[in-house]
């Protein structure tokens, strides 16, 4: 038996959460080896090859080191870069520094793959620090608690700061901020905010982003760390102004499962905007699971409440949104009972006496076990 233990990110780290300088050295060490011992069995291919076969060998010996180099690229902005609030100072100029020499010896078409895999990334201008990289947020995080659950609100902002998708921000309130380890004070994209009550707070941190797009979670939701970028690339790629996605619930053992009201607001995709049935807004009436453009919070005058509730049911009034339902980038350890009469305002004695509800529960249920047995038997991964 084992017994696994995550450390905050604003606790003590373990060695094998942080990326260290001195690893990176390691990692760009092993790299150089391999191109060397690359370059030497080529040189011998060559000189071995006969003169009608050197220029075929020559060209395969010119996309073997295209390939090459553009693996090294993608696995230190994949697997490092990305984890870059876990990495020490320096391993980002470090990186930095190592992608540009890299691109001027990748061909046009495979730096350009390399551009549409991490559109989050800003490959042509790496940030070198934390102080740089929190000064270009691509999207803000606005965390509203009111301090009656310390470990959630510290669950919530450790998953944000495990995302890797380096380029966010977060923000704050006083109270908030005084549930945190003393050292976060010196984490330069975490802004504090003094507000006594929601809405002053979400309308000074909507006044003072420079990010594109907002995130407003409420304390005990945990994020997946790949969601914000799989959020941002969907809502990138869309024309719509939210993208949401529904909250699992996380358990001890066995697979995360959607949680049942969500099950029915999210069974199928759609756009909508205003149209959408009542009885299924209802369902999500939550910000946590909403990646919002900060464009049209500004341009639709937005104005935040002191009711999270209301306030989704206005975007769902007024905006364009997209809803994913097979994303389970949010998880809630809540029992679910009550994370539906906390967070969306649904009593267990309600659900439990509505037959109709209960029904579309029932075929919903039926409908995503049909869709992952057809998924299972097409070999879809």
């Amino acid at each position: 038996m084992c017994r696994y233990r995550r450390r905050s990110l604003f606790g003590e780290l373990s060695a094998t959460q942080v990326i260290s300088l001195r690893s990176e050295h390691d990692h760009l060490s092993t790299h150089a080896d391999i191109r060397t011992a690359a370059t030497q069995r080529w040189e011998q291919e060559l000189a071995a090859a006969d003169d009608s076969d050197r220029p075929r060998l020559e060209r395969l010996r010119v996309e073997y080191f295209d390939r090459l180099y553009a693996k090294e690229a993608e696995r230190l902005m994949g697997a490092r870069y990305a984890n870059f609030w876990h990495a020490e100072e320096g391993v980002a100029e470090l990186i930095s520094a190592r992608v540009a020499f890299l691109r001027d010896l990748i061909s046009f078409g495979a730096w350009q793959r390399l551009v549409r895999r991490y559109p989050d990334l800003c490959l042509s201008e790496l940030p070198t620090s934390k102080v740089e990289a929190a000064q270009r947020p691509i999207v803000s995080v606005i965390v509203w608690d009111d301090g009656r659950d310390p470990e959630a609100l510290r669950a919530t902002v450790h998953s944000i700061y495990a995302q890797r998708f380096p380029l966010f921000d977060v923000f704050v309130n006083s109270g908030s901020a005084r549930m945190l380890p003393e050292h976060s004070e010196r984490v330069p994209n975490l802004h504090v905010i003094d507000a006594e009550d929601r809405a002053a707070f979400m309308a000074r941190a909507l006044e003072s982003t420079s990010a594109d797009c907002i995130l407003m979670p409420e304390a005990g939701v945990v994020y997946r760390i790949t969601a914000l970028r799989r959020m941002w690339k969907r809502l990138s790629a869309s024309n719509c102004d939210i993208v949401a996605c529904p909250i699992a619930h996380l358990s001890e053992s066995g697979e995360p499962q959607i949680i049942a009201v969500h099950q029915v607001a999210f069974h199928q995709p759609f756009s909508v905007r205003g149209s959408l049935d009542p009885s299924r807004t209802e369902l999500d009436l939550m910000m946590s699971n909403k990646l919002v453009r900060t464009s049209y919070l500004r341009l639709s005058g937005f104005t935040p409440s002191e009711d999270a509730r209301g306030d989704a049911e206005t975007l769902y009034r007024s905006a364009y949104v997209l809803q994913a339902p097979r994303e389970r980038l949010m998880y809630t350890t809540s029992p679910e009972a009550e994370f539906t009469a906390r967070v969306l305002g649904l009593e267990g004695g309600h659900l439990r006496s509505s037959a109709s509800l209960r029904l579309r529960l029932l075929r919903a249920d039926v409908a995503l076990w049909w869709d992952e047995r057809k998924r299972k038997r097409g070999g879809v991964r």
